[in-house]
């Protein structure tokens, strides 16, 4: 993995409808790098994501569980991410922006 240097984080509550990360948060300061990627763990229920630009919902969508990660590269798969949960259990997500330098 290259070298990241973390400039922001969030925290998500995943419900029952799709919602993404927050433009605000992960595109502030990028004009000296614009190479980025989010560092995402789960906690709670089990959810479904997307970063295609279309939403995911309760049966498409990669399936993030409690306790796993994943890591989302670039700014245009940042933008288009969108999670929503599967059962009845709120998800949370802790999110880390980094800038990437090779």
């Amino acid at each position: 993995m290259t070298t990241g240097n973390a400039f922001a984080f969030e925290t998500i509550n995943i419900l029952d409808k799709p919602v993404g990360f927050s433009p605000h948060v992960f595109s502030s300061n990028l004009t000296d790098n614009p190479h980025v990627r989010a560092i995402v763990t789960s906690e709670g229920g089990h959810i479904r994501y997307k970063y295609t630009g279309d939403a995911p919902n309760i049966t498409s969508g990669h399936l993030l569980e409690h306790g796993y990660g994943i890591v989302v590269e670039g700014l245009t798969n940042i933008g288009n991410f969108k999670a929503i949960k599967i059962g009845t259990k709120q998800g949370i997500l802790s999110v880390t922006y980094e800038r990437v330098y090779a």
